[in-house]
């Protein structure tokens, strides 16, 4: 009888598990939708192609959708909300264009090769790989007040890609994307301080990288996109964190090789994360998953694509991309979430920073030695890179200390008799301990 009665208790208490959290947002569009955007009044969202009826663009009440405008026919690449008007890019033949309820409206003349928009501080930026808007003289990105256009800077981007998103970051303006400048000084993360361009941090953007999104959340500036290994020992996965001095990994970042982050939206105090992943911190992350600022929530179950924008409407998110299933729930292109504040499962906390535990934690013995010395270190998502320097402070050896294990055999039997330095690099600082070898 006991065991008959424990498993009725454990099937009741799993039960809420397998409840919808994804409402399907009616069942209106024929092709994956590519941005969204809200205000008080309506959800905008844009799909990648018409369906022949001459319309990209649409927007939701709450309960039904309907066309904005009937002239917009060539792909969007972006929507957003400024002074509460909705602005559009590539609508009407590659113009910028805004909607005034009925109609669209151009101040802009036909810009090829647009890429973002982002609004800070009542002023709209656009970056792309254009040179002149209306005239004015505008290397890539230009800025709009609501009377005229104006340039940033002179400088020209080169290599793939073009800036492709901003931020404010304690009062300095951040750009990213997939470019660099003339000699490569310069590359994919800048930031402006009304004077000149400077770097952000210790990254390294080798191979494919594209910075796609940028938030600032509690303090911090936060990038998305293509990352992989951009930050020193390996770390730094599709998103990272910028304190305004150190990088942080974020418990390993999202999935890896092609994973990529999106979008962002910050909602109910959490950073919402969307994109085209499998796991976030090493959990279980099925394309969204929410950062609290020192931990990865799962919203559960499985998505079948990708998702490529988020939004707030109406005390609510919503999502849009190319999937037909979302957390499990059937939901075509565009769906709400209906969950409240459940989450399938989350990682452990960040606690002591990876900095501190390094102090207390990273050692190695025998010392000295003349063959082989055990190292430990503190637990962590990511592997560690472990540097031997001579006492010309000559590279000797390195070493990467694999994630999710506390200790390593290291064999130096083939280094020179003499004292060395044992170096751990982490986003908040290095640690250093002295190896005599005999």
């Amino acid at each position: 009888m006991k065991k008959i009665i424990f498993i009725i208790v454990i099937s009741f208490i799993k039960q809420p598990a397998a409840a919808q959290h994804w409402l399907p947002v009616a069942d209106y569009f024929g092709i994956m939708v590519t941005s969204m955007c809200a205000n008080s009044n309506y959800l905008y969202a844009s799909q990648e192609f018409s369906n022949g009826d001459s319309t990209l663009i649409y927007k939701w009440n709450g309960s039904a959708w309907d066309s904005v405008g009937s002239n917009c026919t060539i792909w969007n690449t972006k929507l957003i909300i400024y002074n509460d008007t909705l602005i559009s890019v590539k609508c009407n033949g590659g113009l910028i264009s805004k909607f005034d309820g009925t109609n669209w409206q151009t101040f802009s003349q036909s810009v090829v090769g647009i890429v973002g928009m982002d609004v800070y501080d009542n002023t709209l930026y656009v970056t792309g790989y254009f040179d002149t808007i209306n005239g004015t003289p505008c290397h890539q990105i230009a800025k709009w007040d609501g009377n005229s256009w104006s340039d940033i800077d002179t400088t020209t981007w080169l290599y793939l890609g073009a800036p492709g998103c901003a931020a404010i970051y304690n009062g300095e303006l951040y750009f990213g994307g997939n470019m660099s400048n003339y000699n490569n000084s310069l590359s994919r993360l800048v930031k402006w301080n009304g004077s000149y361009w400077s770097s952000v941090g210790n990254m390294s953007f080798g191979g494919i990288a594209w910075i796609n999104c940028m938030a600032v959340y509690k303090g911090e500036l936060y990038i998305g996109g293509e990352l992989n290994n951009v930050l020193p020992g390996g770390t730094g996965h599709g998103i990272m964190r910028w304190n305004g001095t150190r990088w942080d990994d974020m418990q390993g970042g999202i999935g890896n090789g092609q994973s990529q982050v999106f979008a962002m939206q910050v909602y109910n105090n959490d950073l919402y994360v969307v994109g085209n992943f499998s796991n976030a911190g090493g959990l279980p992350a099925s394309s969204i998953a929410k950062w609290d600022g020192s931990k990865w929530c799962s919203l559960g179950g499985y998505t079948d694509n990708g998702i490529l924008t988020i939004a707030v409407y109406d005390s609510a998110i919503y999502v849009g991309g190319s999937f037909t299933l979302i957390g499990g729930d059937s939901a075509k292109y565009v769906a709400k979430w209906i969950g409240g504040t459940y989450v399938d499962s989350c990682t452990a906390p960040n606690g002591i920073n990876e900095y501190e535990l390094l102090l207390s934690e990273f050692y190695f013995y025998p010392n000295p030695s003349s063959s082989t010395i055990t190292i430990n270190y503190p637990l962590n998502s990511s592997p560690y890179c472990l540097i031997i320097s001579d006492a010309l402070g000559r590279e000797v050896k390195t070493e990467m200390l694999p994630a999710k294990t506390t200790r390593k055999e290291l064999d130096i039997a083939k280094l020179a008799t003499g004292v060395y330095s044992v170096m751990v690099q982490t986003n908040e600082g290095r640690v250093t301990r002295k190896l005599v070898k005999e």
